[in-house]
């Protein structure tokens, strides 16, 4: 199935979705992540099982595609804003970053450590057991680095930043 417009991917509808596929019988596979552009005519869902079946305006209904990303479902958008954001306000001479400048990714992946996102569920259920919609999603992995990579390197002359990252990973609900 193939999407009918252009836009990022800002929503994913996962209760929609899986009594879209539940009715049908099947289950359905997000192509895109959450934040992923989309050109008219993509890829959107994959049908697995009766690709005949399923209400293909009810699944694409599930899903929304807008202009920009948002923060509503899209925690690595949230993530790159404040990785980004002491950049935009506070250009840095090269190889210097202030120990400051990890507090905001590192007080969000605290945040994140104990939440859902930590455990990105890829994978949804109906209530019979049955397995209805397969999501792309981030692992954990791919949100530390994103939330820390950038930071890392241009810290890497200093021992603060490198501290507080260590600290940061070792035990992120500290």
């Amino acid at each position: 199935m193939q999407s009918t417009k252009s836009g990022v991917l800002t929503t994913v509808a996962h209760q929609q979705l899986i009594a879209t596929a539940r009715k049908a019988g099947c289950t359905l596979q997000l192509k895109p992540a959450l934040g992923d552009y989309l050109p008219n005519g993509a890829a959107l869902v994959t049908i697995i099982g009766a690709p005949e079946r399923p209400d293909q305006n009810e699944a694409r209904n599930g899903v929304v595609l807008s202009m920009e990303r948002t923060l509503d479902q899209d925690v690595a958008y949230g993530l790159r804003l404040l990785v980004d954001r002491p950049n935009d306000r506070h250009p840095i001479p090269a190889g210097k970053t202030p120990p400051q400048r990890c507090g905001p990714s590192t007080g969000c992946m605290t945040a994140c450590g104990s939440s859902p996102v930590a455990t990105s569920r890829r994978r949804r259920y109906d209530d019979t057991g049955q397995l209805r919609l397969i999501k792309n999603a981030m692992t954990w992995n791919a949100y530390v680095h994103l939330a820390f990579d950038e930071i890392r390197l241009a810290g890497a002359g200093s021992p603060q930043v490198a501290r507080r990252l260590q600290a940061a990973l070792e035990d992120p609900r500290a």
